[in-house]
């Protein structure tokens, strides 16, 4: 997965409020060993005073209990996100079309 989607751009999508927001570039993804956290670095495309405090510009999950896996996304369980790779999926949202997320979160 982390091949997949390294050095690309990536939408989080919250599971609870639907809200989208692109990434222009996820980099430096790994597993962390020390705290069995996969973390990366995500040049967001909001500027930080349009985007919610959570929205943090390094990324980080426990790979214990919160993380899981899909094709063309992962998900934190512990913050409702999914951060969707897709690259058909991120076209859409870089052109600014979101109307995908309802239907991939099963709420359409």
């Amino acid at each position: 997965m982390i091949p997949l989607a390294e050095g690309k751009p990536l939408v989080r999508v919250g599971r609870r409020d639907g809200c989208a927001f692109v990434c222009r570039r996820v980099s430096g993804l790994h597993v962390a060993p020390e705290e069995w956290a996969f973390r990366g670095e995500c040049d967001w495309l909001d500027p930080p005073d349009a985007r919610p405090d959570d929205l943090a510009e390094v990324m980080e999950i426990s790979c214990g209990d919160c993380l899981g896996l899909g094709p063309g996304w992962w998900f934190d369980s512990y913050f409702g996100w999914v951060y969707v790779y897709d690259p058909g999926l991120v076209a859409r949202s870089l052109a600014g079309d979101h109307s995908w997320v309802p239907g991939f979160l099963g709420y359409g």
